[in-house]
């Protein structure tokens, strides 16, 4: 502690004066009284915080209960006061009294009051004016006003109050009990009765204070409300409504096994759930709570003879109950649809969002349930009136769900829902929407984890599906835009139709006057894959040499060896020209079969498939294409100045892929004079010498 004359203790001191100096304008005079460990200024309580907890004790250890301050307490009177209370108790000892020294010192504005015995020695504050106003010993409306201040700022010491206070002849727990329960009625009727609007006032800190008392104490409280009735049987109906579930349902719980009579029961359960809904909401806990004593919950919900729970209490018991159980979901579908019946809309939009977020639950049993009975919950949300924009939030959040979701046959559920969501989406003239929610699903890494059998018998129920909608020839009209964002949509489509996809292109690829019109289907075709084959395959029998010589530049794209046998099949193609570009598609295959097609093409009567197979072996650059090079060279004579380009291309052929034992091929084929004749051009004979 600084000395009087230090500056810190100035400054300090100069706080001091100025606080109580404004306290002192509006009064004459200032009273501070000290009740055990609590302050009380001018009659009202401070808060009872650690330092006003502690300054208590320090003055009731220095023997004062008391300081008044007058007007005009000066700054050297205020010094005094300080210097006494900072002094070490140990210091005190032998010096005169407070009170003596005071006056010594011409300090008369300032009194410091003794402690003194007094009937109340021994008892907290709450105690002592419970005591004095109960018993009827008080000072009236005083007295009063002062325990409800006390209650306001402190209900656990009025709780401590009623509970410590007992009469020396109640030692038994009954006894303590029924007293406690007793002490705290008289209470709320000594503060309430005359005075209802101050009900809301005190509601939350008596709740305090029954939470405060022992369980038994809290039990007989209820059970003497709800047999004394009146205000005080209401006030408790709506002090249970303050109290934690899990303490309702222990009082309940422990009241329910305590052995009382039907009629005490439906009292007591009156008293703490005055309706179904509360019940309902308490069910879960009350289930936990019975279990300890003992009883299951059909057991008390027999006991009650009560009816089957309306759909707003069971709507109320699915919000509330703390576990998620695969029954409990199971349940969602019935009661949604008691629900929209009654138009309970909001019990309906909370129920639902519960239902959903069981596919955020850890366990699996309870995430499948949700997925088995989605389509159920779903078909009732949508006879619900402006439905619309649920559906929608439904709608992204399994879909989200579903792409988070590990395991597969859960996932499969999940996809099984969204697929015919997008389809019942087309039947409302929303392709766009159906369009990109089949799109997420199909391309859903998971997807490829599904087994392939199932993967394969979903696409020809989504075929089945769509071949009754107009989304085809809306894909194909987007595959022949010139947007490529178009061409992008409608390709989704047409690949979950397959085949079907395929065929009505080939139809119009042989329609199509336009040719960048005719380009987009050939794109769109390549982009098929393996379901264009079949379709391919059938349009190579058309009678039309345009269509199919297109159709054989798709199949070269896509080089699939399947297509080799319907390719060589076309080396005999009345028209050349199909002639010369499944020469070139079967060059791009480049399998052994397909290779030797192209050898035969050698002996195609038209130059121009000649030429197609001599640039094509010579792609090649396998043995078997050098032999057939040569044995068309040693034939080339006898053909006449006709086959001038191609045995051109043939010798360009074997310079490019020749080894060193083809060189006396050439040399050979130089020195007979029948080889080159005059009409032979120029550019042949130099070839030949190179």
């Amino acid at each position: 502690m600084y000395s009087v004359e230090h500056p810190a203790f100035q400054k300090s001191l100069e706080q001091v004066q100025g606080v109580l100096g404004r306290i002192l304008e509006s009064r004459d005079r200032l009273s501070i009284q000290v009740a055990r460990e609590h302050l009380m200024v001018d009659g009202r309580l401070l808060p009872p915080t650690p330092l006003m907890r502690s300054f208590a004790s320090d003055l009731l250890r220095r023997g004062i209960q008391g300081i008044s301050l007058a007007r005009g307490a000066s700054p050297r009177e205020l010094g005094i006061l300080l210097e006494i209370l900072s002094r070490r108790l140990a210091d005190s000892s032998g010096a005169p009294s407070y009170e003596q020294e005071l006056r010594s010192r011409a300090v008369t504005h300032i009194w410091l009051h003794p402690v003194r015995p007094t009937p109340m020695e021994g008892l907290t504050l709450g105690d002592a004016l419970l005591q004095r106003v109960l018993s009827a010993k008080g000072e009236g409306k005083a007295d009063t006003d002062a325990l409800a201040e006390y209650l306001l700022r402190d209900p656990q010491g009025v709780s401590r109050a009623i509970s410590e206070g007992l009469p020396q002849d109640k030692d038994q727990p009954q006894e303590r009990a029924r007293w406690a329960a007793e002490r705290l009625a008289l209470l709320m009727e000594d503060l309430l009765e005359g005075r209802p609007e101050q009900w809301e006032r005190f509601r939350d800190r008596l709740a305090q204070v029954v939470l405060g008392m022992e369980l038994d104490a809290q039990l007989d409280f209820f059970h003497l409300a709800s047999q004394q009735g009146g205000n005080l049987s209401v006030w408790a109906k709506e002090l249970a409504q303050k109290i934690p579930p899990q303490a309702l349902a222990e009082i309940l719980a422990r009241g329910w096994a305590g052995g009382i009579d039907p009629a005490q029961r439906k009292r007591l359960l009156s008293s703490l759930l005055p309706d179904q809904a509360s019940r309902a909401r308490l069910l879960p806990e009350l289930e936990r709570k019975l279990e300890q004593y003992g009883l299951s919950k059909e057991e008390f919900l027999r006991i009650l003879e009560q009816e089957p729970l309306s759909p707003l209490d069971r709507a109320m018991l699915f919000l509330q109950g703390s576990q998620m159980e695969p029954e409990t979901m199971a349940q969602a579908p019935v009661l949604l649809q008691e629900l929209i019946d009654e138009g309970r809309k909001d019990e309906v939009l909370r129920v639902t969002n519960r239902f959903l977020n069981g596919l955020n639950h850890p366990e699996w049993a309870v995430r499948k349930a949700v997925a088995e009975n989605l389509e159920a919950v779903h078909k009732a949300i949508q006879g619900m009136p402006d439905s619309v924009r649920i559906e929608e939030r439904m709608r992204e959040f399994v879909l989200k769900k579903a792409l988070e979701e590990p395991d597969r046959e859960i996932f499969r559920l999940l996809c099984e829902i969204l697929e015919e969501e997008a389809v019942r989406l087309l039947s409302l003239g929303e392709p766009a929407e159906a369009v990109s929610l089949l799109q997420r699903v199909h391309c859903a890494p998971s997807m490829e984890a599904l087994d392939p059998t199932y993967r394969a018998a979903r696409r020809e129920f989504l075929k089945r599906k769509l071949a009754s909608t107009p989304l085809m020839d809306q894909a194909l009209a987007a595959v022949t835009s010139d947007v490529e964002a178009d061409f992008q949509q409608g390709m989704i489509i047409l690949r979950l139709m397959g085949e079907q996809s395929a065929r009505r292109i080939v139809e119009l690829l042989g329609e199509e006057k336009q040719l960048s019109k005719r380009v987009r289907l050939l794109r769109a075709l390549r982009g098929l894959g393996d379901d264009a084959l079949e379709p391919i395959r059938k349009g190579l029998l058309d009678p039309r040499w345009y269509l199919v010589r297109n159709l054989v530049r798709v199949l070269a794209e896509l080089k699939d060896p399947r297509a080799v046998g319907p390719l060589v099949g076309l080396l005999d193609h009345p028209d050349p020209r199909v002639r010369r570009e499944a020469v070139a598609a079967l060059g791009s295959l480049g399998s052994p079969r397909a290779a030797e097609a192209v050898m035969r093409a050698m002996e195609d009567d038209d130059e121009g498939v000649r030429l197609k197979a001599v640039e094509v072996l010579r792609s090649l650059g396998s043995q078997e294409a050098r032999q057939q090079l040569r044995a068309m060279l040693s034939r080339a004579a006898a053909r006449g100045s006709a086959q001038a380009q191609v045995r051109l291309r043939a010798i360009k052929a074997m310079g490019e892929l020749g080894q060193e034992e083809d060189v006396g091929v050439l040399q050979e084929l130089l020195s007979r004079k029948r080889l080159f004749l005059r009409s032979e051009s120029e550019e042949v004979r130099k070839e030949a010498v190179l």
